[in-house]
């Protein structure tokens, strides 16, 4: 089982996006968010295989998130 959170400043996209993943039995969706904030949070909650994040949204880049995620992990395993 692959798990997976989404993160998109747009509803549709993320529940569309969901729909979709769901529709195999090997991925599970385990969260969803719609800022880089809800990423670092549901990131650290849920501790998905996959963080599917869209890279632009208001205030803070998907591509930012992922950077704090990476730090955070870095700090975390060394």
């Amino acid at each position: 089982m692959i798990t997976v959170v989404i993160i998109d400043d747009d509803p549709f996209v993320t529940k569309s996006l969901q729909t979709i993943l769901e529709s195999t039995k090997e991925i599970r969706v385990l969260g969803i968010g719609h800022c880089a904030k809800d990423a670092l949070v549901l990131y650290e909650t849920h501790r998905p295989d996959v963080l599917l994040t869209d890279i632009r949204m208001p205030k803070q880049t998907g591509i930012d998130a992922a950077k704090e995620i990476l730090r955070s992990e870095e700090r975390r395993v060394g």
